[in-house]
């Protein structure tokens, strides 16, 4: 179960710049007594992330938007305190509009993951820096024929205790 909330502001400078500050919470929870591979679930990924993200959105064409995102979160996790996480995220991202040939975005950034606690070991927490990229892209030919595009690579947390994170592409 995810839950979430977030409030922001927004600020425009010019007609086509703006910057948007936004602060948010969320709470991963997975049932407990579950278990995968003898390992609980719930002790190993039950999570709870502060976030702030600041976004500069910059308005191409009325079709097409750039915005470079940058993000500060920090995930505790209450059944493992010693695995807390501090996330750092700049992405850069293009998106068209609904009504564009192409409709979508696709972004790259880079993302890092480090412990929060300078003390533990590798083995028990997550830490990751690298490159991150999500596309989600389509285009329909003559009405008729549609062609999506879809790739996602990023870092997550991993169920095992000797592997804190996994990338996926």
């Amino acid at each position: 179960t995810d839950l979430a909330y977030a409030g922001g502001l927004q600020a425009r400078l010019t007609s086509k710049l703006s910057v948007i500050a936004t602060v948010g919470r969320q709470k991963s929870t997975y049932d407990s007594g579950v278990t995968f591979h003898e390992t609980e679930i719930a002790r190993q990924l039950n999570r709870e992330s502060t976030m702030a993200i600041v976004t500069t959105r910059v308005a191409l064409t009325p079709l097409t938007s750039l915005s470079i995102d940058a993000t500060a979160a920090h995930d505790s996790f209450p059944f493992r305190p010693v695995a807390a996480t501090d996330n750092g995220r700049i992405d850069a991202r293009l998106e068209f509009a609904p009504d564009a040939i192409i409709r979508g975005a696709a972004s790259v950034g880079y993302h890092s993951m480090k412990p929060y606690y300078t003390q533990t070991t590798r083995a028990t927490t997550a830490a990751f820096s690298g490159i991150t990229s999500s596309v989600d892209l389509g285009y329909t030919l003559l009405g008729v024929t549609r062609f999506m595009a879809h790739f996602a690579r990023d870092a997550n947390y991993s169920l095992y205790l000797d592997q804190p994170y996994y990338v996926s592409t």
